[in-house]
């Protein structure tokens, strides 16, 4: 999957220095066949399940879902506590692909989350499905799936006050899809639909001219749709990286596999991103020797300060430049990595900062949008305790 990923950013960069648009279809079209020939002979059956993952995201990128779902079935049968947990979400991401809501609900309901995170996710994960259910099987499918978000989601154990926040925030959502199900008998999927469609538009802001309740309850839903989407992310592999320009010792996001990392993307122009530094490096510098790496990312905007502000034309070589100073005036001494669109889409990166809290097993283990003083502390204590773990 790592020879995929970087082949789509590849095709990206060379159209991008061509100064051209990104033929995505030709892109993906190749990609597929990549991972077709990477596939080829490959006996689901008698793959090593320390790479189960790899090898679902390999099948599925392939299209083959079938066997896809095959690796991750052996994979649950042999994984015990959050190894299983992973293989059952990676179950339930190939049965969506197969539209098998039936088996999908089976296994939702076996899952067992190992911790208040995990427990978050399956809900939201679950308040999700139930449109699927009801389109790809049936009520009775639909109204298992939602019991079982409902169950899930966790009522203590949580590790800082925004999972609190995330948890009733999943309820809220869970208990108005029970209630637009209720009450629209014959019409279930129709309601869904159309209150999803009503809050994306909110989130794009159709509704949020006018009153401030209006503009509040857009805000609402904005949050959200942004972390049910993010929520798909934790668990999973983190995409890796190459930097087209970097200032310090960073080379690829997998030579740091053993280490806990956290990637805070950033822009030069971002406000909450430099107010959120001082604690960064504080966490940064007490925490390194403990085996705690850092990266700022960030890309090229075509301008610095008031240079090039308006035409936004400026070189990637002087940008780079002024990145330097910018990082001696903020006392930045992580090292920043320069990289392309793709990659803030890759992490569901839409507004920042953006943090994303990678394990030493090189999976996301937490999301964190926004600058807030007073998650700093709860913050660092779960650092602290990946870097135990």
């Amino acid at each position: 999957m790592d020879t995929i990923r970087k082949l789509r950013a590849d095709r990206v960069a060379e159209a991008k220095a061509a100064d051209k648009r990104p033929d995505y279809a030709a892109i993906s079209a190749e990609a597929l066949a990549k991972a077709k020939e990477g596939v080829k002979n490959v006996e689901p059956a008698r793959v090593d399940l320390a790479d189960a993952q790899a090898w679902v995201d390999l099948f599925t990128q392939a299209q083959d879902y079938n066997s896809a779902r095959t690796i991750a079935g052996r994979w649950t049968d042999a994984a015990t506590g959050e190894e299983k947990f992973q293989a059952q979400l990676a179950s339930m991401a190939v049965d969506y692909r197969l539209k098998d809501m039936r088996d999908l609900a089976r296994t939702l309901t076996e899952t067992k989350p190992t911790d208040a995170a995990g427990a978050i996710r399956l809900a939201t994960l679950a308040n999700g499905y139930v449109l699927n259910a009801l389109t790809e099987a049936d009520k009775e499918t639909a109204m298992k799936v939602l019991a079982t978000g409902e169950a899930a989601v966790p009522k203590d154990g949580f590790s800082n006050d925004q999972q609190k926040t995330q948890a009733n925030g999943v309820a809220e959502k869970l208990a108005q899809t029970r209630k637009l199900i209720e009450e629209n008998p014959g019409k279930e999927a129709e309601a869904l639909q159309n209150s999803r469609r009503e809050a994306l538009m909110a989130a794009l802001g159709g509704r949020a001219s006018g009153s401030n309740t209006n503009a509040a309850a857009a805000a609402a839903a904005a949050r959200a749709a942004r972390d049910e989407k993010l929520a798909k992310f934790i668990g999973q592999v983190a995409t890796d990286f190459k930097p087209t320009h970097a200032h310090g010792e960073f080379r690829t996001l997998g030579e740091l596999k053993g280490k806990v990392v956290i990637l805070d993307f950033f822009a030069h122009w971002c406000g909450p991103c430099i107010a959120s530094f001082p604690s960064m490096r504080e966490l940064y510098d007490s925490l390194k020797p403990k085996g705690l790496e850092m990266i700022g990312v960030t890309r090229f905007y075509g301008y610095y300060q008031k240079e090039n502000r308006t035409k936004r034309d400026m070189g990637e070589e002087r940008e780079f430049g002024h990145m330097k100073d910018f990082m001696a005036e903020k006392k930045m001494n992580w090292p920043v990595a320069f990289v392309g669109k793709e990659l803030f889409e890759a992490y569901g990166c839409s507004g920042i900062p953006h943090v994303v809290v990678i394990d030493k097993t090189g999976k996301v283990r937490k999301i964190k949008v926004g600058y807030y003083p007073k998650e700093v502390e709860a913050f660092r204590a779960e650092i602290e305790k990946l870097l135990e773990s």
